[in-house]
């Protein structure tokens, strides 16, 4: 049944008949290699209409019932049809993003166990997105289900072990099925979200939004635990002994027999949070900073929301030189324990250790700091003093009230009208929170404009803000929303214009520099520096070549009036330069002739999201991490015009594209 070309998998679909089944069909075709069998049970019996034989390069079998079947027969009954070594889920609302199958097959032969596990993205019907899921550990799953279905791979040997879906449960019958396979095998990850969880349609009562029955979801998880309670009480009383005797190997200084109990417990219970606690710690105690920092993020992967183990996150921070880095540890923590003690006292020694280093650097070390500042702002090119600056703003602490302090404002110029303009999509709520909050934190005020590009979140209205809905996404990186944001601001009566993207914040002084740039230099187009940040806010040790001379980025931006016929320019240019916006748009700004200045301030914070910042570090990207911009294909889309087109193209942005593509990417110049 199996070809060379195709997946030993088979892809059991859970159909009621809803319309959406085709889409769910279709989802499977995108996959290749494709699967190798494709079976529909048709769970709704002879209600459900006609089956098709084949999606894409796949054979359908079709489980036929006399009479409806529920969700855990049905899951059960799709099993026991399947036919390939290995098996997956997949219900009639949902659908697979490219590569999930490959990306589950492929992490299951790295990992050499018998299940895999990934994430789903959670939509809902009012645009919001979220990753659901992580990494395995049997701790966790004991307390709570964090593995879709749909996310689930695992072999068919496995039947053989007696699994089976519970015919008791209407509810989490996918959790308990989880747990049956984690008695008889460990499980591979596979760390992206490559699975579409349509998660409030339905009417499980499971999933999320609308589709969540409260009292049905308790009642169900109780019946979980009851199931449970034996298996899990027996694996609680050997995880505590093991533990317990690592505790006191600890305590009579026998380092290595602790850790050799702490692997112990790993052994039967995979990813166990508090086992890699113990091995974190015992690497502290040995000096190796950097194994305790990998073994305390995974045991807050598997268990996030644990506020003792993002403290003991912070002090492995604290004795690799990371300040930054267990400052947001236990910010961390005491959001999910206010009341954190431990957490409280190390903040306030930690603010209080930082100050100590200030006041031994003295006013010299911040005077220093704002000389290489205006040094910078004054030769935005000179690398070295790029390198230096960055250096001691990190050795200082990165104090937020520091850079932009060079250039202050006379007293009475502090009530110019400046607006800040946010165009988002399907940034998290939390993202955008803390873009808006650094914008209230500004020390001369601005007007911030949030315009919703086809995901509009309601939350917004009610921010000190104005919210610009656009009913459907642009699909050009945010250039439609800047363009019509700009307008607003045209009649608005602005003085000036800061872009800020959704994922960046701003520190304090930021429009307050690029004003008093503005009004030192006459400048129309003032732009600051930023400093590249990790997904859990921490700075990165980079500055990137290029930056502030042949490249400013969209959040380092400020307009003046002189310069407004610049901010309906956005968009103007084919949506493949979208992907390169912030470059075009400089370079069409300095095509006009518009006066530029600097404030070498390090006022922006930019999420780095893109696959070049951390491999330029050596550093693993994370989950989601994007691949950079391929700008070799740009300059083919580029070339594939004619003379003519890009004649009219140049002429009409008033730049050369082809030079601007040739500088980023000189191998392609051809011409």
């Amino acid at each position: 049944m199996r070809s060379i070309d195709h997946l030993a998998l088979s892809v059991v679909v859970r159909s009621i008949g809803r319309p959406t089944l085709d889409r769910a069909l279709a989802s499977i075709a995108t996959q290749h290699p494709p699967p190798a069998e494709v079976v529909v049970v048709a769970a709704s019996g002879r209600r459900h209409g006609p089956i098709r034989e084949r999606v894409g390069a796949t054979e359908v079998c079709a489980v036929r019932p006399e009479a409806p079947l529920s969700r855990a027969a049905a899951a059960d009954a799709g099993m026991r049809a399947a036919r390939a070594e290995w098996i997956t889920y997949l219900d009639d609302d949902d659908e697979f993003l490219p590569g999930h199958l490959r990306g589950l097959m492929a992490a299951a032969a790295a990992g050499g166990t018998r299940a895999a596990s990934g994430r789903a993205l959670a939509c809902f019907r009012n645009g919001r997105a979220e990753v659901w899921g992580q990494r395995f550990a049997l701790a966790e799953l004991y307390e709570r289900n964090f593995v879709h279905l749909s996310a689930l791979l695992f072999h068919k040997s496995l039947r053989e072990c007696g699994i089976a879906f519970d015919p008791e449960l209407s509810l989490h019958e996918d959790w308990d099925f989880v747990l049956q396979v984690a008695q008889h095998t460990k499980f591979a990850d596979w760390p992206r979200a490559s699975f579409l969880w349509h998660a409030d349609t339905g009417t499980s009562g499971g999933g999320g939004g609308s589709n969540v029955d409260v009292e049905a979801f308790r009642r169900h998880r109780d019946r979980v635990y009851a199931k449970w309670a034996p298996a899990r009480d027996r694996w609680v009383e050997r995880c505590t002994a093991a533990l317990q005797r690592a505790a006191s190997c600890i305590a009579a200084g026998r380092d290595d027999d602790a850790a050799a109990e702490a692997r112990e417990v790993l052994e039967f219970s995979q990813n166990d949070p508090h086992a890699l606690n113990v091995l974190a710690m015992l690497a502290m105690r040995k000096g190796n900073a950097s194994e305790a920092l990998a073994l305390e993020t995974l045991a807050i992967d598997v268990r996030p929301h644990d506020a003792d183990l993002r403290v003991n996150l912070a002090r492995v921070h604290v004795a690799r030189g990371d300040r930054d880095g267990a400052r947001a540890a236990l910010s961390e923590a005491l959001a999910l324990n206010p009341s954190h003690a431990e957490a409280a006292t190390l903040m306030r020694t930690l603010a209080t250790a930082t100050s100590s280093a200030a006041r031994r650097g003295g006013d010299a070390a911040r005077a220093g700091f704002l000389e290489l500042e205006r040094q910078c702002a004054a030769e935005c090119g000179d690398a070295a003093a790029w390198r230096r600056m960055l250096a001691q703003f990190i050795e200082l602490g990165c104090p937020d009230d520091l850079p932009g302090a060079s250039a202050p404002l006379p007293p009475g110029d502090r009530a110019p009208r400046i607006a800040v303009i946010t165009p988002y999509a399907r940034e998290p709520i939390e993202t955008l929170e803390r873009c808006h909050r650094s914008v209230l934190q500004q020390t001369l005020r601005c007007e911030q404009i949030f315009v919703a590009d086809g995901h509009a979140r309601d939350e917004v209205d009610a921010w000190d803000a104005r919210h610009v809905r656009l009913p459907v996404p642009s699909g050009d990186c945010g250039d439609t929303p800047r363009r019509i944001a700009g307008q607003v601001v045209i009649d608005g009566g602005f003085e000036a214009v800061l872009y800020l993207d959704a994922d960046n914040w701003l520190r304090p002084r930021h429009a307050e520099s690029l004003w008093a740039r503005h009004r030192a230099s006459g400048a129309a187009l003032c732009h600051s520096a930023r400093t590249l940040h990790r997904r859990d806010g921490t700075v990165m040790p980079l500055a990137l070549a290029g930056d502030n001379v042949h490249h400013v980025d969209t959040s380092c931006l400020f307009v003046a009036s002189a310069a407004f016929d610049l901010l309906t320019r956005w968009g103007t240019w084919p949506a493949a330069l979208s992907r390169i916006d912030d470059r075009v748009f400089w370079h069409l700004a300095r095509s006009r002739g518009h006066a530029t200045a600097f404030t070498g301030g390090l006022t922006t914070c930019y999420e780095a999201t893109h696959l070049r910042f951390y491999r330029t570090l050596g550093e693993a990207s994370p989950v989601g991490t994007r691949p950079d911009v391929d700008v070799a294909s740009l300059f083919t889309w580029y070339e594939a015009l004619s003379p003519v087109e890009r004649a009219d193209l140049d002429a009409r942005l008033g730049i050369n594209v082809g030079d601007l593509l040739a500088s980023l990417c000189p191998a392609t110049r051809t011409r």
